[in-house]
C-alpha cells in the first residue's frame, strides 16, 4: 500500500510537470516567434532556450503537478471504495496520509534543490541565449536591398553592404529618436552590436536628416557629419543580466549582505529567498486539503479533480503572488523586517494548513480521539 501511494503521487507528478512544460513552452514559443524567425536563430541557440526555460519553469510546475496528481489519486481511491475498505480494516486518515507526506518529502526536497539551484541556472541560460539572438537579429537584419520594419522602432534599408562590414547607402525612417518623426539618409554607417553592457549603436556618416513639425507647418533639413541611433536591448526585451530570478543561494545570500541606498531593494532579496522555501513546503499542505476533498463525495470525487484543481490553484497562487506584490510595494514600516516578510510569504501555506486540520478533525474526529 506504500509503495502504492508513494509512486502513484511521485509518478503523476513527474508526468504532469511534462505535460505542463509543453504547454508552457508552446505559449512561449508563441511570444517569442517573431523575435526567432526575424533572428534566424539557430538550433544550438533555440536549444538553450528550450533548456534554459524547461529549468526555469520546474520549480512553480511541481506544486501544480503535485496537486492534481494528489487529488487524482484520492479521488479515484476514494469513487473505487478503496479508501472505505482500508479504513475497515482499521488504517487511520493519518496512517494512509504517511506514503504520501513521503513524497512530499522527496518531491519538496527536489523543487527547493530546482529553486535554489538548478531554475536561476536555467534563467540564467535563457538570458544568455536571448543576448545571442538579440545579437545575431541585429547583424541579420542588415542585409543589402531589403527593407527592415522593427529595427530599433524605425524602419531601415541598407543599399550596399561592403566585405569589411560597412553600410552603403542608408535610408532610415526614425520613430524614437526625437520628439518629431525624422526621415533619414547617409552615405554610409557602422553597426556596433551589443556589448557586455547591453547597448547597441548604429552610427550614421555623412548624410542629411529631413523632420517635420505639423503644428508649426515647418520642415528642418540638418546635415550631419555623424549620428547614432543607439538602442537598449537588454532592457527592451524586458532580460537583465543580474536578475534576481538568476541568483542562486550564494547568490541570495550574499546580496542579502549589501547594503542597499532603497529598502525596496534590499526586501525584493528577502522576498525572492521566501519565496522559494514557500514554494517547497507547499507539497506538505497540499497533502491534507486533498485527501478530506476526495473524501466528502465518494461518487463524484474523480469528476470533481479538475475543478478542485484549478479553484485550489487559482485561489493559491492568486493570494500568493498578490501577497509578493503588497509586500514588494507597501511603505509600512513594519515589513521592513525579514522575519515579517517571511510570514506573509508563508500565508497561502499556513491558510490552507489550518483548513485541512479543520476538515480532517470535522470528519475524522471521532477516529482521531480513539
Amino acid at each position: 500500500m506504500d509503495r502504492y501511494f508513494f509512486f502513484g503521487l511521485v509518478g503523476g507528478t513527474l508526468a504532469g510537470v511534462l505535460f505542463a512544460l509543453v504547454i508552457l513552452l508552446s505559449l512561449q514559443a508563441v511570444r517569442l516567434g517573431e523575435l526567432l524567425v526575424r533572428a534566424d536563430v539557430d538550433f544550438s541557440i533555440l536549444s538553450k532556450m528550450i533548456q534554459g526555460l524547461s529549468l526555469s519553469f520546474t520549480p512553480i510546475i511541481l506544486p501544480i503537478a503535485f496537486l492534481f496528481a494528489s487529488l487524482s489519486l484520492f479521488g479515484r481511491l476514494s469513487t473505487d471504495r478503496e479508501l472505505i475498505a482500508l479504513q475497515g480494516m482499521g488504517y487511520s486518515p493519518w496512517r494512509l496520509m504517511g506514503p504520501c507526506f513521503l513524497a512530499s518529502v522527496f518531491l519538496s526536497f527536489l523543487t527547493i534543490l530546482c529553486a535554489l539551484f538548478i531554475a536561476p541556472y536555467g534563467n540564467r541560460l535563457f538570458e544568455m541565449a536571448v543576448d545571442e539572438t538579440l545579437s545575431k537579429k541585429g547583424a541579420s537584419v542588415l542585409r543589402p536591398g531589403t527593407f527592415t520594419e522593427g529595427f530599433l522602432d524605425s524602419v531601415l534599408y541598407v543599399g550596399e553592404k561592403t566585405a569589411d562590414g560597412k553600410l552603403k547607402k542608408i535610408f532610415l525612417y526614425d520613430k524614437s529618436a526625437l520628439k518629431e518623426e525624422v526621415v533619414i539618409s547617409a552615405t554610409e554607417a557602422n553597426w556596433n552590436p551589443p556589448g557586455e553592457n547591453g547597448w547597441a549603436q548604429l552610427q550614421l556618416i555623412k548624410g542629411t536628416l529631413v523632420s517635420k513639425n505639423l503644428e508649426e507647418n515647418t520642415v528642418r533639413r540638418i546635415f550631419f557629419d555623424e549620428y547614432a541611433v543607439n538602442a537598449d536591448f537588454r532592457y527592451a526585451e524586458g532580460k537583465s543580466r543580474d536578475s534576481m530570478e538568476s541568483q542562486d543561494l550564494g547568490g541570495l545570500l550574499q546580496k542579502r549582505k549589501q547594503k542597499f541606498e532603497k529598502p525596496e531593494d534590499l526586501r525584493w532579496v528577502w522576498i525572492e529567498l521566501a519565496r522559494r522555501f514557500c514554494i517547497s513546503l507547499s507539497f506538505f499542505f497540499f497533502v491534507p486539503f486533498c485527501f478530506i476533498s476526495s473524501m466528502r463525495n465518494q461518487r463524484t470525487a474523480q469528476s470533481r479533480v479538475v475543478l478542485t484543481g484549478v479553484v485550489l490553484g487559482v485561489v493559491y497562487w492568486g493570494s500568493y503572488f498578490s501577497l509578493i506584490s503588497w509586500v514588494a510595494k507597501t511603505h509600512l514600516e513594519w515589513v521592513h523586517f525579514e522575519p515579517f516578510v517571511w510570514i506573509l510569504v508563508m500565508i497561502p501555506n499556513i491558510v490552507i494548513g489550518v483548513a485541512s486540520l479543520f476538515l480532517i478533525k470535522k470528519r475524522f474526529g471521532r477516529i482521531l480521539a480513539t
